[in-house]
């Protein structure tokens, strides 16, 4: 609701929206600082969420208007949830965290796969319960997610004739995502699109050439749901066609999403979202610094004999996401609350081993 303020109210409504959700990104920071307390304590809660407060990977979806910027803070709400069920599980508790994934799955369609990579693990590592229970309790989890979506996909089926869980964006997705100029070359793992250079010429081009070629809204035959499906087949079908080349095509579409292939382009391609440059590169630096950190806090975490899992669900959806569509840095964002996390975790016992014994 927040996103579909009516175009009418030009400048203004850009500028009230971008202070609307500077309020919700206030509220992610809180969320990441309360999810850094419940793994890593006090101090870790602070570190976490002033790390995320001074985060551009975090912040910048606020300034663009994406809706990252809603889906974060549902995502740090569902991994607080998720050792807060744990930790006493009942129907109600994970009642309360399938509402929030559900919602989550509205913001973002990737929400739902989060759901079923958090929750089925998640339930099936309460070894205290019985199976039986452990099943009723992933039932309640994703039983409530779906139900909220439900209204939504209902009022798709109504309009659009067909069956559209969420959205259409995956028809587009994948169409751009599986073609020549994606598969090898500088834009390798990457999404193209050759509308805006070819205009309506590119409806004509072989999928090799076109990439996704844009929708041609004047036809009076036009039928969203209809044409969205036909973009998506042309890029399954491209794909299907080139599989010999898929696990090098997936592979760079995984290190791209996690910063590690040519940053500087990543940074550049992702810039015209409308993201600066610099921030975006500050963020991917940012990134780079964190990601040791993240990576030690998991084994800190582990070695207390914490749950460890609600943390690495988002990190498994998001590489997941990445190798199935194309890689983008902000595809990570549904795993950066946990990034930040579990890295404040790592810096906070790396400090402690290292001052003197008997200092505060």
């Amino acid at each position: 609701a927040v996103l579909a303020v009516p175009a009418r109210l030009g400048a203004s409504s850009v500028e009230s929206q971008r202070i609307v959700l500077a309020f919700v990104g206030a509220g992610t920071v809180v969320l990441i600082g309360l999810l850094g307390r419940r793994v890593g304590g006090p101090v870790a809660g602070l570190v976490a969420a002033a790390i995320a407060a001074g985060y551009p990977m975090l912040f910048q979806s606020e300034a663009v208007l994406m809706a990252e910027a809603l889906f974060v803070p549902l995502v740090a709400a569902a991994l607080l949830l998720a050792y807060w069920a744990a930790d006493r599980p009942s129907p109600g508790r994970f009642a309360a965290l399938g509402a929030v994934l559900g919602l989550a799955t509205l913001t973002r369609a990737e929400g739902l796969l989060l759901g079923v990579v958090l929750v089925v693990p998640l339930c099936w590592r309460l070894f205290a319960l019985l199976p039986r229970r452990r099943v009723q309790l992933a039932i309640t989890a994703l039983g409530v997610a779906v139900l909220l979506v439900l209204p939504w996909t209902i009022r798709n089926a109504v309009r659009l004739d067909a069956f559209v869980p969420v959205s259409n964006n995956v028809g587009t997705l994948v169409d751009g995502a599986n073609c020549d100029q994606t598969y090898e070359g500088a834009l390798l793992g990457l999404w193209r699109e050759t509308f805006s250079q070819f205009g309506d010429e590119a409806r004509r081009l072989p999928q090799s050439e076109a990439c996704f070629e844009g929708f041609d809204i004047a036809d009076r035959q036009f039928e969203e749901a209809e044409v969205a499906n036909r973009h998506r087949d042309d890029g399954l079908d491209y794909a299907r066609d080139h599989l010999g080349e898929l696990p090098k095509v997936a592979a760079v579409r995984w290190l791209r999403t996690w910063g590690v292939y040519s940053p500087s382009q990543q940074v550049d391609y992702e810039s015209l979202e409308g993201r600066p440059r610099s921030w975006q590169m500050a963020g991917t630096v940012m990134f780079w610094v964190l990601l040791p950190f993240a990576i030690a806090g998991v084994f800190v975490i582990r070695r207390r004999g914490l749950r460890v899992w609600p943390l690495l669900a988002p990190v498994v959806v998001v590489s997941i996401t990445a190798v199935l569509t194309y890689g983008q840095q902000r595809f990570r964002a549904g795993a950066e609350p946990a990034i930040v996390v579990v890295a404040a975790t790592a810096l906070v016992a790396g400090v402690r081993r290292l001052a003197p014994v008997g200092s505060p």
